[in-house]
């Protein structure tokens, strides 16, 4: 860019990486529509099978919950859900997702977990799979796997970057790279 001074393109460069900053956060906002670079978070719930009590399963009912933008103790709602996947060891497995027919999420999970939600958990779809999860600590499933002991936790993962870390992180290195190249400057004039 010619007769555009050093600190003129800095702050230019500067000014747009900032910009991309506020609107990826400005996206992540929005309900339901835009989910890309959302915080999510994973659940996991195993709960005792109870064949004496007329289910079908043995052992354990397991699942996974994973949600976007939701804080531990507030109301889920479906734009909340990412995915939904139960198994035990009389149904391989099963997923819901936003995109299944007629889907229907709600519940809350505790804000402090291990434990039971705090009001009854369900997900499920119109024509296909659904779970309950009680705040008793009864479950039951819609292929006749129910049980006692239905225990919510925070499976042990990697954390991810949210878009904020990944913003401050690339002001910071624009910053150092400002920094290093004036003093290259101030060198070559010296």
């Amino acid at each position: 860019m010619p007769g555009f001074g050093f600190r003129a393109r800095l702050i230019l460069q500067i000014s747009a990486l900032l910009g991309v900053c506020v609107l990826a956060a400005v996206q992540t906002s929005f309900a339901c529509t835009l989910v890309g670079g959302a915080p999510q978070a994973t659940y996991q719930f195993v709960g005792t099978c109870s064949p004496a009590g007329g289910g079908n399963c043995t052992g354990s009912g397991v699942a996974t919950l994973v949600v976007q933008n939701y804080t531990l103790g507030t109301a889920l709602t479906i734009c909340n859900l990412v995915s939904f996947t139960y198994s035990s060891n009389v149904i391989p497995s099963y997923t819901i997702t936003p995109s299944s027919a007629g889907v229907t999420f709600g519940g809350t999970l505790p804000a402090s977990l291990p434990g039971p939600p705090t009001a009854e958990l369900f997900v499920g779809a119109t024509g296909d799979p659904y779970f309950e999860s009680n705040t008793n600590g009864t479950w039951q499933d819609e292929f006749g796997d129910l049980g006692t002991g239905g225990t919510w936790s925070i499976p042990s993962t990697v954390p991810t970057l949210s878009t904020a870390v990944l913003c401050a992180l690339g002001l910071l290195l624009a910053g150092a790279g400002a920094l290093l190249a004036m003093r290259a400057r101030s060198n070559a004039r010296a």
